[in-house]
């Protein structure tokens, strides 16, 4: 909750430095971070959080939506606050790609983030997102409203990525409960 008051919400507050990117998803409603709200997704397991520290000193977080309801099995990005240095945006989001699918209490095939093209600071953290294996999956054009379109970039898993993680819960559930 620190580094997000620190900075503020909504994506336009003036303290939010120059120094660091901060995405909030354009789709989601304004509040969608209020503290009650963080407690929320945190108690039923809709969004998993990842921080940057260095020591003790938190440096930035992304929360990741977990698609817990219909179908779906596509992740979102929904907030990032990291600071604009290509190394630690690289760094987390490996991080987030590894343990993501390990975490989620739904099977996860791809994370999506969504950017709004016209606004500045969402081109400039969509340029760092693909040179992380993001890629283009759709430009939605009026959705949220007219000549305000959306943009879909996607991280996808590899099906055997997925398998393999799958078949290693298996077996390590197997060995700590034989009667399985």
């Amino acid at each position: 909750m620190e580094l997000l008051n620190k900075f503020g919400i909504p994506q336009d507050h003036p303290n939010i430095s120059q120094e660091y990117f901060f995405y909030q998803n354009p789709l989601l409603p304004l509040g969608s971070y209020s503290e009650i709200a963080i407690r929320q997704k945190l108690f039923s397991f809709v969004e998993d959080f990842f921080f940057l520290t260095k020591g003790t000193e938190l440096h930035g977080m992304i929360g990741v939506g977990i698609p817990v309801i219909g179908k779906s099995t596509s992740a979102e990005i929904n907030l990032m606050v990291l600071p604009k240095d290509k190394t630690f945006l690289s760094s987390l989001l490996q991080y987030v790609f590894c343990k993501l699918p390990l975490l989620a209490v739904k099977e996860i095939t791809k994370i999506k983030f969504c950017i709004v093209p016209t606004n500045q600071r969402d081109k400039e953290i969509g340029e760092f997102i693909k040179e992380v294996g993001f890629v283009l999956e759709a430009e939605l054009k009026n959705e949220l409203g007219f000549d305000k379109g959306v943009t879909n970039l996607v991280y996808h898993y590899e099906k055997k990525y997925i398998e393999d993680l799958r078949n290693k819960f298996l077996e390590v559930q197997k060995s700590l409960s034989p009667d399985l």
